[in-house]
């Protein structure tokens, strides 16, 4: 069937062609959307079950222990709690961590160590297990993959949202303080 004339001699395109930028337009937006999907949330829960640490990976990242927050903005580390100033440094030795300018911890890998040399933890990994140890040597802890995510010996702990054994022993250290935890924690998403 052929098109009617119009009055003023233009004819539309045909539908196929008219729908095309729009079917385009809602691709792209579809592909957008994928692209900037957040990692999931990183939860530690006690034996209880109750939330005892919790990262949103993300730009800021939010990070939690207990009833403290910070959210942390990066590179280089950034966060704000009350009147103090968090910051961190990235050095040849790993990033150093500072509260008010003041250094308080130096994070490399999966080791936190203190202004004074002396490692708080270490953590060693091999295959799909870590160790957590003091700066003498002795295991404090030992992690391990599994099913339902990571399970942590000493406390009783699992991180679910993560399969790194290394993010997962500097989230749940009780040895180190809160802020160091997230700080660290948000350092290794980021």
């Amino acid at each position: 069937m052929l098109a009617a004339p119009s009055r003023t001699g233009y004819e539309p395109p045909p539908v196929l062609l008219r729908c095309l930028p729009c079917l385009a337009a809602v691709a792209c937006h579809q592909a957008a959307d994928q692209s900037l999907a957040l990692p999931p949330e990183i939860d530690a829960r006690d034996a209880s079950g109750t939330i005892v640490g919790h990262v949103r990976p993300g730009h800021p990242c939010r990070a939690s222990v207990g009833a403290m927050e910070l959210i942390v903005g990066g590179d280089p580390l950034v966060a704000q709690l009350g009147d103090v100033r968090w910051s961190g440094e990235r050095t040849a030795n790993g990033t150093v961590l500072l509260r008010d300018g003041v250094a308080i911890a130096r994070i490399h890998g999966g080791d936190v160590i203190d202004p004074s040399g002396v490692a708080l933890i270490r953590t060693t990994v091999q295959g799909g297990t870590a160790t957590v140890s003091d700066a003498a040597g002795r295991a404090l802890r030992r992690l391990k993959l599994a099913p339902t995510g990571i399970t942590i010996d000493h406390p009783a702990t699992t991180v679910t949202g993560t399969t790194d054994l290394v993010l997962a022993a500097l989230l749940t250290a009780p040895e180190l303080d809160s802020e160091v935890r997230m700080l660290a924690a948000c350092e290794r998403v980021l």
